[in-house]
C-alpha cells in the first residue's frame, strides 16, 4: 500500500466490520489492526476451517456474533461501538449456492444491506459507511468488455441479481435518508474476484485445488475458459481502505457513488490460474461441467479508472505475483506453519511495498 500513506489515517480509528469472520473480512481485520485501528466485528460464527480461526484475534477485537438481519442487535452494537467507519462485508457470497438457496441469498444480501443502513440511521451513526458489493452487479453481455461504474446494473443468477439490487437500496438511502442528516457518508465498492490464502469456500478454484491436493483426487473444473478480473485480496482491501479514507476526508454527506476495483492488466481465465498454480503444486484437473445447469458469466472485466484517478489506487500485485503470494500461503499451511504469523508477515510485506 504505498499504502503507508494512509496508515496514519487509521491510527486509533474505531472501525466496525460486518462479516469479519469471512475470508475477506478476516484479511481486512488484520490489515486494520496492523494499521493501528480499534476493530470491532459483527458476523455469524466462523466456519471451523476458516482464516478467522487460523489467525489470533483474541483480546484484539470485539466480536458480536449475530445475523446481519437482526436489526435490533445490530443497532445496539453500532450504538455501543460508536465507529468512525463501517465496512459492510456480511453476505451470502457464492453464485452456485445462490441457485440452491435463492431466497436466502436475496434475504441476506438485500435485507441485510437494508438492515445495516437502517440500524446505522437508528443508532445515530456519524461517519463513513463503505458498502462492499461485487463485480457481478453489472448486466453482463459476455463480450469481455470492462464495465465502468456508469454501466447498467443487472445479474442473471440470484447472487449477481441480489448484489445489483443491493446497489439500488444503497443509492436510495444515500440520496434520501442520509442526505438530510449531515452525519453519514455512504459509498459502494465493487471489487473483482480475489484470491489469497485462507479462502476455504466451496466451488472456488483455489481452495478446490488445495482440497484436491490434500485428498489426492483429480479436480473437476466446470468452466476453465471463464475469465475474471482476478487480483490478490490485499489489493482489494487496499482499495477499500483508500476509499474510506478519501470519502471520510472529502466526501459529501449522503451518497458518494460507487467505485470499481479490478486489475489493470485485464482478466485471466480459470485455466490461467491453474497453469500458474502448477508452478507450485502438482495440480491434476479435468474439464467437466458440474454446474448442473447453473449459469455463470463467461466473460467479466472491470474498468477501475475512477479509483486510479480519484484515489490513486492500483493493484500492487500483478497476476503472477498475486498467484505466487496465494500459493506461498497454502504451501505454508500444508507444511504446518503457524498461519497467524505467516498471514501477518504477508500483510507487513505488502504494507511495506515489498514484492
Amino acid at each position: 500500500m504505498e499504502s503507508l500513506g494512509i496508515m496514519s489515517f487509521w491510527l486509533d480509528k474505531r472501525v466496525l466490520i460486518t462479516g469479519h469472520t469471512g475470508f475477506k473480512g478476516s484479511w481486512l481485520t488484520l490489515a486494520l489492526l496492523e494499521s493501528g485501528a480499534k476493530v470491532s466485528g459483527f458476523a455469524l460464527e466462523a466456519e471451523r476451517l476458516s482464516l478467522f480461526n487460523q489467525i489470533s484475534t483474541t483480546g484484539k477485537i470485539d466480536s458480536c456474533i449475530a445475523d446481519i438481519r437482526d436489526r435490533k442487535t445490530l443497532t445496539e452494537n453500532i450504538t455501543e461501538v460508536q465507529p468512525d467507519v463501517i465496512f459492510h462485508l456480511a453476505a451470502q457470497p457464492l453464485v452456485l449456492k445462490s441457485y440452491e438457496k435463492p431466497f436466502e441469498t436475496f434475504d441476506v444480501n438485500l435485507m441485510g444491506t437494508a438492515s445495516l443502513l437502517e440500524a446505522a440511521n437508528d443508532a445515530g451513526f456519524s461517519g463513513t459507511l463503505v458498502m462492499v458489493t461485487s463485480d457481478k452487479v453489472y448486466e453482463n453481455d459476455n463480450t469481455g468488455r470492462k464495465f465502468d461504474e456508469n454501466d447498467r446494473l443487472g445479474g442473471g443468477d440470484p447472487y449477481s441479481a441480489s448484489k445489483a439490487a443491493s446497489e439500488f437500496i444503497i443509492k436510495s438511502y444515500g440520496e434520501t435518508i442520509f442526505s438530510k442528516n449531515d452525519k453519514i457518508k455512504l459509498v459502494s465498492a465493487r471489487s473483482g474476484n480475489v484470491i489469497g490464502g485462507g479462502d476455504w469456500a466451496s466451488n472456488r478454484v483455489v481452495p478446490d485445488i488445495i482440497r484436491s491436493i490434500e485428498t489426492k483426487e483429480v479436480l473437476e473444473v466446470r468452466s476453465p475458459n471463464s475469465t475474471r478480473p482476478w487480483m490478490h485480496v490485499l489489493d482489494s482491501i487496499n482499495g477499500y481502505l483508500k476509499l474510506a479514507s478519501h470519502i471520510s476526508s472529502s466526501g459529501q454527506f449522503g451518497y458518494n457513488g460507487s467505485y470499481n476495483f479490478g486489475p489493470n492488466t485485464g482478466s485471466y481465465s480459470v485455466e490461467n490460474i491453474l497453469e500458474e498454480l502448477s508452478k507450485y503444486f502438482e495440480v491434476n484437473w479435468v474439464a467437466r461441467d458440474t454446474s448442473k445447469g447453473c449459469q455463470e458469466a463467461v466473460e467479466l472485466g472491470l474498468n477501475s479508472k475512477k479509483a486510479r484517478d480519484q484515489l490513486g489506487w492500483e493493484p500492487s500485485l500483478q497476476f503472477s505475483k498475486a498467484v505466487e503470494c496465494t500459493a506461498q500461503w497454502y504451501l505454508a499451511y500444508l507444511s504446518g506453519e503457524a498461519m497467524d504469523e505467516f498471514t501477518r508477515k504477508q500483510i507487513a510485506t505488502y504494507l511495506g511495498g515489498g514484492k
